[in-house]
């Protein structure tokens, strides 16, 4: 993914009990550390108007053009 790619993903928030999904504007990344792992993080513009930050591993984060 890279910064002007359109995403979507779903996020199980409380208090709701299923899944909601969500689009944004990729806005930039960056790699993030732990003891046990590196990941990357990616400044998303979502459609609500805040800025989030999402991980590359959430299991249905797609580009959508």
């Amino acid at each position: 993914m890279k910064a002007g790619d359109l995403v979507t993903w779903s996020w199980c928030g409380v208090p709701d009990p299923g899944p909601t999904q969500f689009t944004g504007i990729v806005l930039g990344n960056r790699l993030a550390k732990t003891d046990e792992e590196k990941i990357m993080l990616y400044r998303v513009l979502v459609s609500d108007g805040r800025v989030d930050e999402i991980r590359e591993d959430i299991p249905d984060l797609r580009v959508v053009r």
